[in-house]
């Protein structure tokens, strides 16, 4: 069955966008009266009127940003997978003395020479899954680079602990790179694999 658009929507542009929104949400500073920063959502968690503004434009903001990623995505990471799966297609130079047949007539009524590269399987368009794996993955890294320019604008191991300085950065590359591996794994842009289908 085909998969729902609104799945698709769910999917590939809400959830990832609404982790750009928690990131705005969390890393952006507001000052106060007091001459102190805030966070933006401790900013909006002060008037309830506020915050319903903020979770209206959030889910406005989460399908935009979630729009954009979508877009990166597959200007980016396809086109990178699809290089690479492209040469990897390539089949290799035969053997002279199998060169040698096949200029004689004999190479193709023989069929094709033992080890050749297969030619590469119809490729399927990724599904909601596997569009939430890569729209998260590349989300979770622009907000990586985000919080780490924020460490070390705010002074590095000077003021934050190292567990923190270096561990948050580490941590959120390893989340981005087990995503991008799910990704291709589950059919994205350049694997033939079958990927698992959310239908509605």
């Amino acid at each position: 069955m085909p998969t729902s658009p609104y799945t698709r929507f769910f999917f590939g542009h809400l959830i990832p966008g609404s982790t750009l929104v928690c990131a705005v949400l969390f890393l952006v500073d507001v000052p106060t009266d007091e001459g102190y920063r805030i966070s933006l959502l401790e900013w909006c968690l002060d008037s309830d009127r506020a915050f319903l503004y903020v979770v209206a434009l959030g889910l406005v903001g989460s399908a935009f940003l979630g729009s954009l990623v979508q877009a990166a995505r597959t200007l980016v990471v396809d086109v990178w997978a699809l290089r690479r799966r492209a040469c990897a297609a390539v089949p290799p130079a035969p053997p002279p003395e199998v060169a040698a047949s096949a200029a004689s007539g004999g190479g193709p009524a023989d069929g094709p020479p033992a080890g050749a590269a297969s030619p590469p399987r119809p490729r399927r368009p990724p599904g909601p899954l596997a569009e939430l794996y890569g729209n998260l993955g590349l989300s979770l890294v622009v907000a990586v680079l985000w919080i780490t320019v924020k460490i070390i604008r705010g002074g590095g191991t000077e003021v934050f602990p190292g567990r923190v300085a270096y561990g948050v950065p580490l941590a959120g590359l390893a989340a981005a790179v087990l995503l991008f591996g799910a990704y291709r794994r589950l059919g994205g842009r350049g694997s033939g694999e079958s990927e698992l289908s959310i239908d509605d």
